[in-house]
This record gives C-alpha cells, structure tokens and sequence, in this order.
C-alpha cells in the first residue's frame, strides 16, 4: 500500500477516534447533566409522554455504538505505535492504565453495570456530585480520565521524537 494512502488511514483513524471519545465524555455529561434531570422534572410535573424513555434509549444506543468505534479505532491505533521502536515503557504502562480505564467505563455502559453490582464506594461518596455517584456518572468519568491518559500518551511520543 501507498505510503500516502496508509497515512491518510491512520488520520482518518485517529480522526474517528477522537470524534467517538468527544461523543463518549461530551455526550455523557448531556445525557447526566441535562436528559435525565429534564425526565426528573417531567415524570415530577406529571408530564410523563414517553419521550424522557425515548432520550434515555437514544442516548443508550448512541452511547454504546460508539463502543464499537473505540474498540476498532483503538486497537488499528496500539498496534500501529507499539511498532515504532521510539515507544518506552512509561508508553505501555500509561497505555495499559487508558485500555483498563476504558474496558471499565465501556463494561458500565453495555453490561448496564452488571461487573460492578455490590461495590460500595464508602463513606466519601457524599463528597461527590450526584451525577457523579451513578454508574453512567462513574463511566464517564472514567471516560474523561482515560481522555486524559490520551493526551499524556501524545506527550510522551512527541517527548520520544524530540529526544531521537
């Protein structure tokens, strides 16, 4: 295959990667933050048409399709840096702590949680936002710190490129 060609894959393949994580974290906090206290107030106000049940299966769908992007763009994207002889082991450990991250924010979302029942987060839990303490509210935060091990893994390469 081309040089050029292969390039503008992996772009692409970054490209996609990113759009899914801004989705997952962006998407997460809209569904947190305003669909599901937007369904409060409505089934609060006797307003219940169905369409909270709707934006809930939507988000669902929407959510948990990207699942499938990650996993795909994800995986073109470990075996094309593992590769590169410049990659370290501060590289993989970081790696290995974003793919856990990830595997536990995607298990919350398409198992509903099932992994994680029976898990008591202790007495601090009040500290945290509501939204925070729900199992969609763990996903995505464990989404967004997995977002940042992304940027600490870019920095790390371009530390390695620099040094070479």
């Amino acid at each position: 295959m081309d040089v050029g060609v292969w390039a503008v894959l992996l772009i692409a393949n970054r490209w996609a990667h990113a759009l899914a994580a801004t989705l997952w974290v962006g998407g997460g906090l809209v569904y947190l933050l305003v669909i599901v206290p937007a369904a409060r107030r409505l089934r609060e106000a006797g307003h219940e048409t169905g369409v909270a049940a709707w934006m809930n299966r939507q988000a669902g769908r929407v959510l948990g399709g990207g699942i499938g992007v990650f996993v795909l763009t994800g995986g073109i994207m470990t075996l094309q840096r593992l590769s590169e002889p410049e990659i370290g082991a501060a590289y993989i450990v970081v790696l290995a702590a974003k793919i856990l991250l990830s595997a536990a924010a995607f298990t919350l979302v398409w198992k509903r949680g099932e992994l994680f029942t029976g898990l008591s987060a202790g007495p601090l839990v009040g500290l945290l936002p509501a939204w925070l303490r729900s199992k969609a509210g763990l996903a995505v935060a464990l989404g967004a710190l997995a977002y940042l091990l992304a940027i600490v893994l870019q920095r790390i390469v371009e530390a390695a490129l620099l040094a070479s």
